[in-house]
């Protein structure tokens, strides 16, 4: 099981082999990520075939707490040389909460634990 951010949501859309294998896993993700991977998707499709793509996520979605709000601007600070972006602190908080791995081809996540890291 994997917490997936929008990277790998959206390289599982465009076919990308690396992340074939996980296409038969269980997507875990936050509201924040739909939010995110919808207004990607709505870039390149047309909103009935963006729908029918985040609709997936509808029973994927973990809650989201106060304590993982500021872990996650904690780590933004941490790393504030980095690019990471809040949204993908908030997932790789919330992961490592839930005890399992963040799932990401993010370049600023390649060698950080408890990651997946798969371009």
């Amino acid at each position: 099981m994997y917490f997936y951010d929008t990277y790998a949501l959206w390289e599982l859309v465009k076919g990308n082999p690396s992340y074939a294998g996980f296409s038969r896993e269980t997507i875990i993700c936050s509201i924040f990520n739909a939010y995110e991977f919808y207004s990607t998707l709505r870039r390149d499709f047309d909103g009935k075939t963006a729908r029918k793509f985040v609709d997936v996520l509808e029973n994927c979605i973990v809650d989201i707490s106060i304590s993982n709000v500021i872990g996650a601007v904690e780590m933004k600070k941490r790393h504030s040389k980095m690019n990471l972006s809040f949204i993908d602190c908030l997932g790789y908080v919330k992961a490592k909460e839930l005890g399992i791995r963040f799932l990401t081809g993010d370049s600023e996540f390649q060698d950080m634990p408890n990651v997946e890291f798969v371009k």
